[in-house]
């Protein structure tokens, strides 16, 4: 994928990527299953871009939606996988804790990144 360039398809030009639509992802998900390719599509060019972009965070875009788009950095997305199997989150200092265990987090073995979708004490 990264190859192609299409790793940043579905992030915005501001950020490195095509800004493309989920259209033309499906497109690219459809090549890949079709040639049996097994690389971190879907986690690094799907599942990542969409959770940090639907995050409302600018700054995290800012950070890490580049490397993502040009290739450098495979990403993959930890969410809850079972009921009560949720990672909660603590502010500490100038960053936080993750309390919690995730299993089977697609494409995390090549990852260099990973995306933890954790809650925060008193939210649902």
């Amino acid at each position: 994928v990264t190859e192609l360039g299409v790793a940043g398809l579905l992030i915005p030009e501001q950020h490195g990527g095509l800004g493309l639509s989920y259209d033309a992802m499906l497109v690219l998900l459809e090549e890949c299953a079709a040639s049996l390719y097994s690389g971190p599509v879907l986690s690094s060019t799907v599942l990542v871009p969409s959770a940090v972009l639907a995050s409302g965070d600018a700054a995290a875009a800012a950070r890490y939606l580049p490397a993502i788009a040009d290739g450098s950095t495979v990403a993959s997305l930890a969410i809850e996988d079972a009921p009560g199997r949720a990672v909660t989150a603590l502010s500490e200092g100038d960053g936080g804790v993750l309390n919690g265990c995730q299993t089977g987090v697609a494409d995390a073995a090549s990852a260099d990144m990973l995306v933890v979708v954790a809650r925060l004490p008193g939210r649902s």
